[in-house]
């Protein structure tokens, strides 16, 4: 009977741990007030606010509904272009918001948008903000821009046929940091290239035979974890 009774607990244990390690999902689409189903982007700010770019727009939630800012043909601070890849927080009242006509910046304060003249009209994938406030942006025909706001200057890095100590590819996907302050730089189709800021100098990694090569050269997305991996 006690053996019953033990073996009985132990089942009912179980189910409950299971029970708890369940996880729970939440739908949000169009019809909750996304601007699309299609997601490009998710990111989070300071003040724990969501962001989504998607292929109609840019939303904002606040944990109970969206924000939308969509281009307006009439309106000409609205943002320019509707197809969102990237969403970066400049400052505690500004956002770059990257787009596939370049980048606009989105002022909370007025909700107001700008075109940055940085990468032109060219589309932009991904941008990072590093440690020390420097914004760089991956584009998709003319490589990676630095812009530091403390200098107001801009460096462009480019792939240059012949040329060493350059950019793969000028199609770039994805940016990472790595904690020793280098730029991680995913193309889509030569690999990664790091780049070390303060020396200008890239290494460069692409797929091959050897067992620690890359799988693919077509790099879509670098993440560094909470170990620094």
């Amino acid at each position: 009977m006690m053996k019953l009774i033990f073996g009985t607990m132990v089942w009912l244990l179980a189910c409950l741990q299971i029970r708890a390690q369940q996880i729970l999902f939440r739908n949000y689409s169009v019809k909750d007030g996304l601007c699309s189903n299609t997601i490009w982007n998710i990111e989070q700010d300071e003040q724990g606010y969501m962001w989504f770019g998607t292929k109609n727009g840019l939303n904002r939630f606040n944990g109970y509904e969206f924000t939308t800012y969509q281009f307006k043909k009439e309106d000409k601070h609205s943002i320019g272009n509707n197809f969102i890849h990237a969403i970066c927080q400049f400052d505690n009242k500004t956002f770059w918001i990257g787009t596939e006509g370049g980048i606009y910046v989105l002022n909370l304060e007025n909700e107001k948008f700008s075109h940055l003249p940085i990468v032109g009209n060219d589309l932009v994938f991904d941008i990072l903000r590093d440690r020390n406030g420097v914004m760089w942006v991956a584009s998709g025909k003319s490589g990676i821009y630095s812009y530091d706001p403390i200098k107001n200057k801009t460096i462009q890095y480019r792939a240059e046929p012949g040329v060493q100590n350059r950019l793969s590819q000028n199609q770039v996907r994805t940016l990472a940091q790595d904690d020793s302050g280098r730029i991680w730089i995913g193309t889509f189709g030569e690999g990664i290239d790091v780049l070390d800021p303060s020396t200008h100098v890239f290494r460069h990694f692409k797929n091959g035979n050897a067992a620690d090569d890359l799988n693919s050269n077509r790099i879509m997305k670098i993440y560094k974890d909470l170990k620094g991996n």
